[in-house]
């Protein structure tokens, strides 16, 4: 069974994970009341954002996954963009890498 999601929703995710934690700086720094609801919903969006991740990360066959996988826990707001931006690279390069074996 392979873990199938879309990459679109993945970056929507990380659009709004980015989006939501500007909001909660803002809300800190201007006293609002809604400032635990903006975290909260931060959090959330961060957390599913990382586990959708780590999951495609475990269920694909990626080239040097074992530092991807560290780095989400390293850098959580960065590397899911950047993991995202060289995700097709990665499943080639790891392709290129099987088909190198075998020879």
């Amino acid at each position: 069974m392979e873990f199938k999601v879309s990459v679109n929703l993945v970056w929507v995710l990380c659009i709004a994970n980015l989006a939501v934690f500007n909001l909660a700086i803002l809300s800190h720094w201007g006293q609002y009341s809604y400032a635990t609801t903006v975290s909260m919903a931060y959090y959330w969006l961060q957390l599913t954002t990382l586990v959708i991740v780590v999951a495609d990360m475990i269920s694909r066959k990626l080239y040097q996954k074992f530092f991807w996988i560290v780095s989400t826990f390293v850098l959580p707001f960065l590397t899911p963009i950047f993991y995202l931006i060289q995700r097709d690279r990665l499943l080639r390069l790891a392709a290129k890498k099987k088909q190198e074996k075998y020879r």
